[in-house]
């Protein structure tokens, strides 16, 4: 077995099979396509950016961003920590021309090891011939994954690029639709979630952040004057999602979304939180909070949902016992929702000043 994992070829072999039919492959890149698929994931996007900030310097008003070589030198200097990156100033010209230096003699290794083994150039096809098999099957896929990644990479920031030109030159901004996805607000309560942790374990504060969405039609552009502009939303679709986002932090949630959107939405599960009617509308709406996709959603998690679900229209049918029993049976699935104990002592206030007989459920809030 160990023979076999580390079982070389030589290159007359290596050239025999290349050759043979059934190996062949047909060649469809051509030496333009090579070379632009490999500055695009060496080089990237980032280099149009990160040179200015580079040469400027960075300062963060968190530790966690802070390069390990800053806390390195403070610790042996003695000095303050410096939050952030240094400024190189013009000195990075010499960076860059170094760094070339080095891409040089990499191209140089490349045409070495083409020469040697003339079949495709590559380490995977070296590492075959001089240490084994192995070693050839993990840097086939480091190759692949590096191409892979690096080009979703630069991807993802020229499509951000293109986004602020086309802002920048045409004054266009394209809809959230179209550069985001639904599940982008899910995503980021997640992500808050284990920073979070990470600082409780280490004694910092915390951060929480309230998300509103809701959908209808907006009036969207440069609004204001020839002195000032600015590019905004306005519209009773833009004042509901203000509004759901005040209500975050009331009920606990780290998103509400609205009626309209809930309706959108086919793939994420979400949780009734409430009937309400905002400052500034008089019909009633229903909010969500979302849960996560359906696909990635616990059995657990959708009995519990069933059950708010029936303790909402016992809520709604003024029915406090039942309500009672029913988020006592919640708060002990779900110890940590803050949701149920709100709904606990909304149902002790009834009590003692009941609603009229014909109570539609709806909680009125007249602050934003």
């Amino acid at each position: 077995m160990a023979s076999q994992l580390f079982r070389t070829k030589s290159a007359d072999q290596l050239i025999r099979e290349s050759e043979e039919p059934d190996r062949q492959m047909k060649r469809t890149l051509s030496a333009l396509d090579l070379t632009a698929l490999g500055i695009g994931a060496i080089v990237g996007a980032g280099i149009f950016s990160l040179v200015g900030t580079a040469s400027a310097g960075e300062t963060y008003s968190s530790k966690i961003k802070t390069p390990l070589m800053n806390f390195i030198i403070g610790w042996m200097s003695g000095a303050e920590v410096r939050l952030g990156r240094p400024g190189a100033g013009p000195a990075l010209v010499i960076s860059l021309v170094v760094a070339a230096i080095a891409c040089a003699f990499a191209a140089l290794c490349y045409a070495e090891l083409a020469s040697m083994i003339p079949i495709s150039g590559s380490a995977y096809t070296y590492s075959y011939a001089t240490l084994g098999e192995i070693f050839a099957w993990i840097i086939g896929w480091d190759l692949i994954l590096e191409y892979a990644v690096g080009n979703m990479a630069v991807a993802v920031s020229w499509s951000g690029y293109f986004v602020k030109l086309l802002y920048s030159l045409f004054g266009l901004k394209l809809p959230l639709w179209m550069v985001s996805d639904h599940a982008t607000a899910v995503d980021m309560i997640h992500e808050l979630g284990e920073l979070n942790r990470g600082w409780a374990e280490k004694g910092l504060k915390q951060l929480d952040i309230g998300i509103g969405v809701n959908s209808g039609s907006v009036r969207v552009g440069d609004m204001g004057s020839k002195i000032r502009k600015a590019y905004t939303a306005m519209g009773d679709a833009v004042n509901v999602a203000s509004r759901l986002e005040g209500r975050t932090k009331h009920y606990g949630a780290g998103i509400l979304v609205g009626e309209a959107s809930r309706k959108l939405v086919q793939d994420v599960v979400f949780k009734e939180i409430d009937r309400i009617k905002v400052k500034g509308k008089d019909e009633a709406i229903t909010i969500y909070e979302p849960v996560g996709m359906e696909t990635h959603v616990e059995r657990k998690i959708l009995d519990e949902l069933k059950l708010w679900q029936q303790t909402l229209r016992q809520y709604r049918g003024q029915l406090w016992d039942q309500v009672e029993v029913s988020l006592l049976n919640l708060q002990r699935m779900n110890p940590d929702c803050y949701l149920y104990k709100l709904y606990a002592s909304e149902v002790v206030a009834k009590r003692r000043n009941p609603p009229p007989a014909d109570w539609d459920g709806v909680t009125v809030f007249d602050e934003k």
